[in-house]
């Protein structure tokens, strides 16, 4: 794993931190699941103070995305960055495409990802599943992606 200005301390009491206001958007935030699957982190620091995290995980061969920002710090731009910066990332590394869960009223994160061409495969219980295609190759595999979320809801929702 890569983490970009910040320590795995750092992220697990950023975790510890977060308010229940702050998990609005984010039902499923969960620290440790994403020290155990994520291949690149990054913190936003403001004034030495971190702010926000964001990075990109793998599970099931698929490369997800993550972001969380401190109440006192949205609407300041750190979306976008962190979007930036995965989308950077993924380019480097011949990441064929970035799949995206949020909420559907999360609409800061969902201009961000707009921004770079985000596609939106799938509504369902107000969770919004999109991918954001980086090579060809992702654009071709997001062609399946609406008849392949439909198959991993279902998948999920029968264990």
């Amino acid at each position: 794993m890569i983490l970009e200005d910040v320590t795995t301390e750092e992220i697990i009491e950023f975790g510890r931190s977060i308010t229940q206001e702050e998990l609005r958007y984010y039902d499923d935030f969960n620290v440790g699941f994403i020290l155990e699957h994520s291949i690149y982190i990054e913190g936003i620091r403001v004034n030495d103070k971190l702010v926000g995290i964001g990075g990109i995980y793998k599970t099931h061969g698929v490369h997800s995305t993550f972001h969380m920002i401190k109440k006192e710090s949205q609407g300041k731009g750190y979306g976008n960055i962190i979007t930036k910066n995965n989308v950077d990332y993924a380019k480097r590394n011949n990441i064929p495409f970035l799949f995206y869960i949020c909420s559907k009223d999360n609409i800061p994160i969902i201009k961000s990802i707009n921004k770079y061409g985000d596609k939106e495969v799938l509504i369902y219980k107000d969770k919004r599943y999109s991918y954001m295609p980086i090579t060809l190759k992702g654009k071709i595999i997001g062609l399946t992606l609406p008849l392949m979320v439909r198959i991993f809801i279902k998948f999920r929702r029968n264990k």
